[in-house]
C-alpha cells in the first residue's frame, strides 16, 4: 500500500498571514521593526508595484537590514521563543484540524514554505511535523547571519525540488498538498489531492 504524504505551505495556509513580519517585529521590538520597514519601502515598492525585483531579492534585502551581522545564537534563541509562544496566536483553526486528521491517519506530514527554517523547525517539532521542514535557509558567516539566503528562496518550482530532495519522488506517495498563492502552484499541480485556500 502506498504511503501518504501531506505537505502544508505555511504563510496564509497554516497561518492567517505572513509570519516573517511577525518574527522580525518580535525579535527587533516594534519601534525598530517599523524603522527597518520604513527603510525597506523602496524595495517593497519595486517588488509589489513595479515588479522589477523578485520576492527572493526583496526578502534578502529586508533580512539584511533586520538581522544582518546579528549573532546566530541570539537570533536563534528568539526564533525558538517566537515559534513556541507567538506563532500559535496566528494559526488557522481549520488548518490545525486538518493537520490533526492527517496525523491520526498515520500520514507523513511536512511543511514546505518560503518562510525561514530558523523558526519553522522549532514550530515543526511542537506541532507534529518532526524534522519534515523545507524552508528558506539563512546564510551564516563567522557565527553571524548575513541576511542572505543559502540557495534559492523556497518558492514555486523550488518547493517541488526541495520536497523531492527530502522525500523522494511524490509519485511514490498518495500526495496531499495545501497552499494559498502562486508560489504553491507546482506543488499543488503535483498532488493527488490539491487544496487551494481550502481544507
Amino acid at each position: 500500500m502506498q504511503k501518504t504524504l501531506s505537505i502544508f505551505d505555511f504563510d496564509g495556509t497554516l497561518t492567517k498571514d505572513d509570519s516573517l513580519k511577525h518574527f522580525l517585529r518580535f525579535y527587533l521590538g516594534t519601534p525598530l521593526f517599523l524603522w527597518k520597514l520604513f527603510l525597506s519601502i523602496p524595495d517593497l515598492f519595486a517588488f509589489k508595484v513595479l515588479r522589477i525585483i523578485d520576492n527572493g531579492v526583496t526578502k534578502q534585502r529586508v533580512l539584511q537590514r533586520c538581522i544582518g551581522g546579528h549573532d546566530v545564537e541570539a537570533v536563534a534563541k528568539k526564533a525558538s521563543q517566537f515559534a513556541i509562544e507567538e506563532l500559535p496566536k496566528h494559526l488557522k483553526i481549520q488548518a490545525l484540524q486538518k493537520l490533526e486528521w492527517h496525523l491520526a491517519q498515520g500520514h507523513q506530514v511536512g511543511i514546505c514554505s518560503a518562510s525561514i527554517e530558523l523558526y519553522l523547525k522549532p514550530f515543526a517539532q511542537k506541532w507534529g511535523f518532526q524534522e519534515n521542514v523545507c524552508g528558506s535557509v539563512l546564510e551564516i558567516v563567522n557565527g553571524k547571519f548575513t541576511g542572505r539566503l543559502v540557495g534559492k528562496n523556497c518558492w514555486g518550482q523550488e518547493k517541488m525540488n526541495r520536497i523531492e530532495a527530502k522525500f523522494g519522488s511524490t509519485k511514490g506517495y498518495v500526495f496531499y498538498a495545501y497552499g494559498d498563492t502562486r508560489g504553491d502552484k507546482e506543488m499543488l499541480d503535483a498532488a493527488n489531492f490539491p487544496f487551494f485556500r481550502c481544507y
